[in-house]
Order: structure tokens, then C-alpha cells, then sequence
């Protein structure tokens, strides 16, 4: 599909998938009942290859719902769409039904809502600050990390226009998927006691968010930490594209 031949997929609860330091010496990993899937963004290979191994709702951007294909399978499996330029009002009232959706998904046998906590698509290489929204409201998460490498050179999204990309994937070829799936991550009264120091500044969810991006998801293929946000991802495109527009 798209270029890709062969997905390798590991389930990983040794080195960094030992959550023991961060939940305490009784912890037992769990693979089960999480609210929701964190996953680093590439491509939009990503959405199609988590649907075949997990089969989650989304948080995706609203322009997604226009997206060939995906789009329409984004729609149909019942996800979320956070319109960007939206008032502060639409995005607290987004925050709160992914709280929802994430408390739902735990007590029932409903999927879990898969949200890419970087808001955009990245490298390859690196992982960008995360956004507050999947670990607000401190609910589990389960992280998946992909990682792409191809025989002619790995299209990632990054700032390349979603047609162009989607072409070039379908004109590519000999590319290897790497997945390495974590247990599931939800912080207890250990991890608050052991690893949240008020005076440090950092809100309980940016800890939290800390943890799960530096500890986890960047050392399950040596990613770098970047401190990019979101927003300098959107500035550098637009000045690649010559707008001062924000765009999708």
C-alpha cells in the first residue's frame, strides 16, 4: 500500500516501555481499555496503517473530512474535527469531548481515539512539543511509534503539499514500516508524588505530556526532542509557500 511492502510491528515492554520508574515497582503493563493511541505524524500512511492494526476514531484537523479517502474513512468511523482557527469558546468546548470520547473509550469496549499529540506532521526524524489536548484531562494513553525508511528516499509530509505527497507515495516503492507499540500509560498517585514538582513551573499535564514524549516515544527510534512548536512549523510554511497566511 502506497509504496510500503513490509510492516514490521513490536510490542515493547523492556527499556523504554518499562514503566516502572514513572508508575512504581507494582506496575504490570497493559495492552488494553486505554482512551486513547498518541502517535508521532508523518504522512497520512500513518491514519491508513492504524486502521488496519487498531481501528480508532480520530482528532484530526477539519480539513481532513476534504482529503481523498481518508477523508471519507475518517468520517464513516465517527472522528473528531478541531477546526484550527476556531474561537477559544469551540476549542475548549473540542478539549472537553475528547475528555468525553477518552473516558467512554475506558470504561466501555469502545476503540480508542487516536490523536497525533504533535498537531502536525513532522520528519521522520523528530518529535515537536505536544499539544495539551490528550493528556488533560490525565486519562491512559498508549503510545505507537512509526518509523518509515524506503530503498528511494522517505516522503514525509512535513511541508510538502497533501497531492504532491499522496502522488509520490503511490510512485514509491521498497518502504519499510517500523512500529513499536507501547503498553498503555495512565500516571497514579506514584507518578505525581515521584515525578511533579510544582515549583518547577510545569503544569500536571505538560509533565505528564513530558514524560510520555522524552522518555518514550523519542527513544523508540532515537528521534530528536524538538522544541518546535506547531505554530513555527506553520510560520516556516507559509514562508516556503510566500504567505503570511496560516494555512493547513
Amino acid at each position: 500500500m502506497f509504496g510500503v511492502y513490509k510492516v514490521e510491528i513490536d510490542y515493547v515492554s523492556t527499556g523504554e516501555g518499562d514503566y516502572r520508574k514513572w508508575l512504581g515497582p507494582d506496575w504490570k503493563p497493559q495492552w488494553e481499555k486505554t482512551g486513547t493511541l498518541v502517535l508521532n505524524h508523518v504522512s497520512f500512511m500513518d491514519i491508513l496503517f492504524s486502521l488496519v492494526y487498531f481501528f480508532p476514531s480520530f482528532v484530526s484537523k477539519d480539513s481532513v473530512k476534504n482529503y481523498p479517502m481518508v477523508g471519507n474513512i475518517a468520517i464513516a468511523i465517527d472522528s473528531l474535527f478541531l477546526n484550527r482557527a476556531g474561537t477559544k469558546e469551540e476549542k475548549i468546548a473540542m478539549g472537553n469531548m475528547i475528555q468525553e470520547r477518552q473516558l467512554l473509550n475506558e470504561k466501555t469496549e469502545r476503540a480508542p481515539i487516536l490523536i497525533f499529540p504533535e498537531g502536525a506532521t513532522t520528519n521522520n526524524n523528530s518529535i515537536i512539543n505536544f499539544k495539551r489536548g490528550p493528556f488533560a484531562g490525565f486519562h491512559s494513553v498508549q503510545p505507537v511509534c512509526m518509523n518509515y525508511t524506503s530503498i528511494n528516499g522517505i516522503s514525509t509530509q512535513n511541508d510538502t503539499l497533501f497531492h504532491f505527497h499522496y502522488y509520490y507515495c503511490n510512485l514509491s516503492y521498497g518502504t519499510t514500516l517500523k512500529m513499536k507499540v507501547y503498553p498503555v500509560f495512565k500516571p497514579n498517585e506514584y507518578f505525581w508524588q515521584h515525578h511533579y514538582d510544582k515549583s518547577k513551573g510545569m503544569e500536571k499535564w505538560e509533565v505528564y505530556a513530558k514524560v510520555v514524549r522524552e522518555e518514550i516515544m523519542a527513544k523508540s527510534f532515537d528521534f530528536k526532542v524538538s522544541s518546535i512548536s506547531m505554530e513555527q512549523k506553520f510560520a516556516f510554511k507559509n514562508i516556503l509557500k510566500g504567505t503570511k497566511q496560516r494555512t493547513d
